[in-house]
């Protein structure tokens, strides 16, 4: 494990301390090691979002019913609001009292 200038050593991965010059004081190394640990954050937040856009792409944005429904998305309409293509997972989410979905049955009376 070298100076500041040279990087030291946690948890056996090398933190380098470019920037530091000659600063060895504790100031310097502990700016690097938020560094170290938030590019390691960084990393596992875009992991976990790719995670997520696989298991639930929202690739639906068709904008008709009959583009919609001719991919894996559930046209879903509404008095309230404009009709719109939705993954099927948001589509089972949305009120049935309120919502209207192609492909989501309904729940039986």
């Amino acid at each position: 494990m070298g100076g500041c200038g040279n990087g030291f050593s946690v948890g056996g991965q090398v933190i380098k301390t470019e920037g530091c010059g000659n600063n060895l004081s504790n100031n310097c190394s502990n700016q690097k090691i938020i560094s170290n640990n938030q590019l390691v954050l960084n990393k596992q937040l875009n992991d976990l979002s790719n995670k997520i856009d696989k298991e639930t792409p929202d690739q639906c944005l068709y904008k008709d019913e009959e583009s919609c429904n001719n991919h894996d998305c559930s046209w879903c309409i509404s008095g309230a609001v404009e009709p719109a293509c939705n993954t099927l997972i948001s589509a089972v989410k949305l009120p049935s009292a309120v919502f209207t979905c192609s492909k989501v049955s309904s729940p039986s009376n």
